[in-house]
């Protein structure tokens, strides 16, 4: 119901101001997936290897609080933003993201190489889009050095395309080869960087 859009908004907005407070205060990066960005993974050890060169971060009690808001598990090694929506929304979004976000967001995707091929969930707008799970399964994946990870974040996405694909001739013929070499070979690739990461 809407009360629960609303808290859901909320809880939404509160987890992104302790955020960008966090990482204004280099308590962690927030990695923003974008076009543009860097190798997740390597600017994420980038960042790491800045830290540790410099001043050591605040604790809650000297300034560095808003642990609270992050559950039991307290607060995050990173924080990664996808925006997500049709490929002009999300281009129209990055546009207007705040200064506060934009000043302290580092971009970041991944590449999937010659041989990778994005899941053909529909019609991407350049070689090597891809959509908003796939972006983040990805991106999540690289970053954890995990590609079980990824693996089971991708399953649902390519259950998902293989069922459109038996109604679909459209999605048939992208899975086929249309827009690479299929779910299979996409899957082998492993992390890389997305060129963009709305599902539209």
């Amino acid at each position: 119901g809407g009360g629960g859009g609303g808290l859901a908004a909320q809880t939404g907005a509160l987890l992104l101001r302790a955020a960008v407070r966090g990482a204004r205060e280099g308590r962690w990066p927030l990695l923003l997936l974008h076009p543009a960005g860097q190798v997740a993974a390597a600017a994420f050890d980038v960042w790491r290897r800045k830290r540790r060169v410099g001043e050591s971060a605040p604790t809650p009690a000297e300034g560095g609080g808003d642990d609270g808001v992050w559950g039991p598990g307290g607060a995050p090694t990173y924080v990664l933003v996808a925006i997500d929506g049709t490929w002009q929304e999300a281009k129209e979004m990055v546009r207007a993201l705040p200064d506060e976000i934009s000043a302290v967001a580092l971009p970041v995707s991944f590449d999937l190489g010659p041989s990778g091929a994005p899941v053909p969930l529909r019609t991407e707008p350049a070689a090597g889009c891809a959509s908003t799970l796939e972006a983040v399964a990805r991106t999540l994946g690289a970053l954890e050095g995990d590609s079980c990870l990824c693996d089971a974040l991708m399953a649902p996405l390519e259950r998902l395309v293989e069922i459109q694909a038996r109604y679909d001739p459209a999605v048939r013929q992208r899975l086929a080869g249309g827009s690479g070499t299929g779910i299979s070979a996409s899957r082998r690739a492993g992390p890389g960087l997305v060129h963009n990461n709305a599902d539209k």
